[in-house]
């Protein structure tokens, strides 16, 4: 797809802070309908000092989601009421000293903060703010956490004092510029476009009784959202999932595993047709040696089972594997020995291995989920983000552009 096509048919939502460049707003959403995009716009209360919510609805073609001073948007919780708002990306821009603040430090209560916040499509935030304010070491620090939160980040026109009033006019935004970075952010949406993927999320079990039933365990969650992602990017995506009650992603074909056999089996059959595979759950098969067929008073009594040997089906495949596929498996705990790990990368032809932990309370300031690469190079790469959404995303396009760009 060109760049001039990657607007065409996209929704995008355009939030609005109160900054005296507000006004670019208005020109951005004409310049984002020219190129074929459907556009949402929200308006903090402080914006409406400066642009009023009329003038977006004519240049948009729709209804201005905007608060007021007398509304609950005042109040410690977010509005009632808001419509929900679908689009595949949301720009913030003006985006202001305070509104950033309030997205790092997660205290804002405001629509436009909390839809931002708790958005789970990439945001793109387009800072204006005085040149002092700007260069501070308190909006630095801001933007340095939204960064590593996954948040996308265009900076704003270099200062010019030859064409400025006073230095306390706020920083431009630069159209194009900005045009371009959504082209951007789109374009990665494409880093996956035809390749085959297969998403492996167990767990998987063998029974201990026909009647044995396994409830959903919360790290096959993130499995589902990388295989959703990965739809979006562009890919061809199988996702094999053991027992759940997750709905699948739409889009994505599925295969139901229950036992580390039929997994085998899945990944000596499917696997070889697969550009990418990602082991984002481990098989994990235990079945006592005694069998299923014990009486009821039988099972009440202390027995001895022999545990019988997992199988490593990440090696095996990697060793099966051609040369042009990407294996990645996931672990939840990062092995201090980095030469042994490297070691038994290399030996098994695995391309890398992803370290995913998370934080039950991490600081206002910190990203919950934080993970890590090693690759079969030695490389490592971090990758961190706020909800399971963004590093999915995050993990999908470390990926695509190191091994299919």
């Amino acid at each position: 797809m060109s760049n001039s096509e990657l607007l065409n048919d996209r929704t995008i939502s355009l939030g609005v802070c109160g900054v005296s460049t507000a006004y670019k707003g208005v020109i951005l959403v004409e310049r984002m309908r020219e190129l074929g995009a459907e556009v949402r716009v929200i308006l903090n209360k402080e914006a409406q000092k400066f642009v009023t919510p009329l003038t977006f609805e004519r240049v948009s073609g729709h209804d201005v989601i905007a608060g007021s001073p007398e509304s609950a948007w005042n109040s410690d919780e977010p509005e009632s009421g808001v419509p929900s708002i679908e689009s595949e990306l949301t720009v913030v821009m003006p985006a202001s000293f305070n509104f950033i603040g309030k997205l790092a430090s997660g205290l804002g209560k405001d629509f436009l903060t909390q839809f931002t916040s708790n958005s789970d499509k990439p945001v793109l935030l387009a800072p204006s703010m005085n040149r002092d304010l700007y260069s501070s070491q308190i909006a630095q620090s801001q933007l340095k956490k939204l960064r590593k939160r996954g948040f996308y980040l265009l900076e704003p026109k270099p200062w010019n004092p030859e064409k400025q009033i006073s230095k306390d006019f706020p920083l431009i935004p630069d159209i194009e510029k900005l045009i371009n970075k959504i082209r951007e952010v789109f374009r990665e949406n494409q880093l996956l476009q035809g390749k085959k993927i297969l998403v492996i999320s167990p767990p998987t079990r063998d029974p201990f009784t026909p009647t044995s039933h396994l409830k959903t365990e919360s790290g096959e969650s993130l499995g589902y959202r990388i295989s959703e992602k990965a739809k979006q990017m562009g890919g061809e995506v199988l996702l094999a999932s053991g027992p759940t009650e997750q709905i699948t992603p739409s889009g994505v074909g599925v295969v139901w595993v229950k036992t580390v056999n039929e997994l085998d089996n899945l990944l000596t059959t499917e696997a070889p047709d697969y550009d990418l595979i990602l082991m984002v759950g481990s098989a994990s098969d235990w079945g006592p040696m005694a069998g299923s067929d014990l009486t009821e008073e039988e099972k009440t009594k202390k027995l001895d089972f022999k545990i019988p040997e997992v199988p490593d089906l990440t090696g095996k495949f990697g060793r099966l594997k051609t040369e042009d596929q990407v294996v990645i498996e996931f672990a939840t705990d990062y092995e201090n020995d980095k030469s042994e790990k490297l070691e038994r990368l290399k030996k098994n032809n695995i391309n890398g291995v992803l370290f995913y932990t998370v934080k039950e309370q991490p600081e206002a300031e910190e990203a919950p989920h934080a993970s890590s690469f090693l690759f079969n190079s030695g490389n490592t790469q971090e990758v961190k983000a706020r909800n399971e959404t963004r590093l999915a995303r995050k993990i999908l396009r470390e990926i695509g552009e190191r091994y299919f760009q």
